[in-house]
């Protein structure tokens, strides 16, 4: 079992057990393994480029080595057909080596390093909320993620979200949230911050989370 000592140590050992990739660092003769498409799909891709699919461009592809050293690839099918969802690639790695929570394409998924394989979400995200009609929003579903509180800060088509393994801490919904008019911005010691643009009287707001409890406090912005 590893011992954490520090955030710095997981942080490194975050980095070696899972990292988000591009082509050119995949590497042959290495386990790949899909979620999000068909084996029908997968078959007919194969055929086509007759080599190994390791996905499209938007698409998001993971170097995974689990507890053994072994080393596989996760390829995620993006979905959506919009800009933000293709921006929206997050994880959280949980410190028990094995858990990891994607947000991708403007989907949640659970994952078991392990098993190798998505896990049942049990309705735990419901809450969460991603509607793919007409958006076209730069930071739309993005996260920010926090590996020492094993949350991962979502926003969604109603506001911002905490959630972890188990589902929703908590949520709170912003007028305007539906426009584009929030952003996250920063972690930092146990709090989250926001930006939110308030466009009837045109004023910007600071926003202050407790990652925690969900408190927040809300301070004008100068203009």
């Amino acid at each position: 079992m590893t011992v954490i000592q520090s955030i710095d140590d997981f942080t490194k050992m975050e980095m070696k057990r899972i990292k988000l990739i591009d082509y050119s660092e995949i590497m042959p003769l290495v386990d790949v393994y899909y979620f999000g498409w068909s084996e029908h799909e997968i078959a007919e891709h194969v055929k086509q480029y007759q080599a190994l699919y390791y996905g499209d461009i938007e698409d998001a592809r993971f170097s995974i080595t689990d507890k053994n050293e072994n080393t596989y690839y996760a390829i995620f099918r993006n979905v959506a057909d919009y800009e933000v969802a293709r921006k929206a690639k997050d994880y959280l790695l949980f410190k028990d080596d094995n858990r990891v929570l994607f947000n991708i394409g403007g989907g949640l998924y659970r994952y078991s390093i392990e098993e190798r394989k998505i896990l049942d979400n049990k309705e735990c995200y419901a809450q969460i909320l991603c509607n793919d009609s007409d958006i076209t929003r730069a930071n739309y579903f993005h996260s920010i993620s926090c590996p020492d509180l094993e949350v991962m800060i979502v926003m969604d088509d109603e506001g911002f979200a905490a959630i972890n393994w188990d589902g929703v801490l908590w949520k709170h919904k912003f007028d305007w949230a539906y426009a584009g008019y929030l952003e996250l911005t920063e972690i930092k010691a146990g709090m989250v911050f926001a930006s939110a643009y308030e466009p009837i009287n045109a004023e910007y707001y600071t926003l202050a989370f407790d990652i925690q409890t969900g408190k927040y406090t809300e301070e004008l912005q100068k203009r």
